[in-house]
């Protein structure tokens, strides 16, 4: 089979394969398997003495044979409903990869009006609890939500992230967002 390969090759590789048969073609070789090895003589090889693992550390617990359900899932959280009458004003002066994120303020209807007397808003007392209603902002990205800076009597509220800003107004019957650069 070899002598065949040769022939289509060029003399080099001819040489080479003829070289091959020829060793193929001797007397098998012997190989000693293990009962033929006798262990070399002189000094013994002590392994070292083993750790005892125990003492470092707790055994490992046993493995169920039948299969482990897992943790309880947790029941997922109620969706929050925003605001239905929002206005956005300036969109083009946002942060252009900015991320959208939920920010809560007060329900407009439940703030008073500075001109309350006016207008005919009544006053609520301190024990009410004031009603909020949430908004999606966009804020540029990997920045934290700051405290808002209240203004004109808690009807405006400013988000400041130093180039940009955002301002949620609360004017009667909705809310405007207005993005600043």
């Amino acid at each position: 089979m070899l002598a065949a390969l040769g022939i289509c090759g060029g003399s080099a590789q001819a040489g080479l394969f003829d070289f091959l048969e020829s060793k193929l073609a001797g007397p098998p070789r012997v190989y000693e398997t293990a009962a033929q090895v006798e262990p070399p003589s002189g000094p013994a090889i002590v392994p070292p003495p083993a750790v005892e693992a125990e003492s470092e550390q707790p055994p490992l617990p046993a493995v169920p044979d039948e299969p482990v359900p897992s943790a309880p899932m947790l029941a997922p959280a109620p969706a929050i409903e925003l605001y239905p009458n929002v206005s956005y004003d300036d969109r083009d002066e946002m942060h252009p990869y900015a991320e959208p994120v939920i920010v809560a303020v007060p329900d407009p209807s439940s703030v008073k009006h500075p001109f309350y007397w006016l207008v005919g808003d009544a006053p609520c007392n301190n024990d009410c609890v004031q009603p909020m209603a949430y908004v999606e902002i966009c804020i540029p990205p990997n920045c934290p939500v700051p405290q808002p800076s209240v203004r004109h009597n808690g009807r405006k509220y400013v988000y400041d992230f130093g180039k940009y800003s955002v301002e949620v107004k609360l004017e009667r019957g909705g809310i405007e967002v207005e993005y600043d650069d």
